[in-house]
């Protein structure tokens, strides 16, 4: 059997997780109010998150917009309630 090594660190930081908290159970989605205050005050919110595009719709787009999905997921919805009607029909017949 091999004998292990005893640990040796060499220093290297892989990831910085100093800035790293925990959630709070209570509130999750409610930031701290230690990161708002820790947070660097030069660097944009945009900064934080590249991939978050700032709202750039206006009222009659957001509405449209809305619609659409609207009308995408009423059409999910009929196509599983034909199918399912259809299932229904096909075994009332044969039965």
């Amino acid at each position: 059997m091999k004998k292990r090594e005893p640990f040796e660190d060499d220093g290297r930081t892989i990831v910085d997780m100093s800035g790293i908290d925990l959630p709070s159970p209570f509130l999750p989605r409610k930031p701290r109010q230690l990161e708002r205050d820790n947070a660097p005050q030069d660097k944009p919110e945009t900064s934080r998150r590249p991939w978050e595009q700032p709202d750039e719709l206006d009222g009659k787009q957001r509405l449209w917009a809305a619609l659409g999905a609207l009308k995408a997921g009423l059409m999910i919805g009929a196509v599983y309630i034909v199918g399912l009607g259809l299932i229904v029909l096909l075994m009332v017949l044969l039965w």
